[in-house]
């Protein structure tokens, strides 16, 4: 899948949640996607999307090799798209980010 298209997915799958707006990052260059004042998801690149979890959500997914995680404690955690399928992880990672930033 193409990395163009990757990213269209997810934020067509992004801003179809209620009350999300898409803004300026607070975290770097580009946009990134709210829910109320809080950011919740940005890209890194076309295929990669980098999502606020929680560590232990984060510690479930420890052998993923399609994480990124970041040095030191940190809720938030990059997921890269490498196949089609990854979308779906992606999508569902994203939603998880939403509810958990609506809490």
């Amino acid at each position: 899948m193409e990395g163009e298209a990757v990213n269209a997915a997810l934020r067509e799958h992004l801003l179809a949640f209620s009350g999300v707006a898409e803004r300026p990052s607070r975290f770097g260059s580009g946009s990134a996607f709210f829910r109320g004042a809080r950011e919740f998801a940005h890209f890194h690149s076309a295929t990669q999307i980098d999502l606020r979890l929680t560590r232990k959500v984060i510690a479930t997914f420890a052998a993923d090799s399609r994480l990124v995680k970041r040095r030191g404690a940190s809720d938030w955690i990059a997921f890269n798209v490498v196949v089609p399928l990854d979308v779906l992880v992606a999508r569902a990672l994203a939603t998880l980010a939403h509810d958990r930033a609506g809490s």
